[in-house]
């Protein structure tokens, strides 16, 4: 693939991971009444229950 076909196939991976799109909008706190939290944040407590609650660890058809 020539060079400048992988640098603009890059671009958005490389734009999301400076930051691009790291925003969080009023819609989750609309629709749920909770406070919108970022992905980073989702994953370490998905992670963090996973590893410490069996039954999180279950898969969805196990429960």
């Amino acid at each position: 693939m020539p060079s400048k076909h992988a640098a603009m196939l890059a671009g958005p991976g490389r734009a999301n991971a400076e930051g691009a799109e790291g925003r969080t909008t009023d819609t989750v706190q609309r629709v749920t009444g909770r406070q919108p939290r970022g992905f980073r944040t989702h994953v370490e407590r998905t992670m963090r229950r996973a590893t410490t609650t069996p039954e999180a660890a279950r898969p969805p058809s196990a429960k």
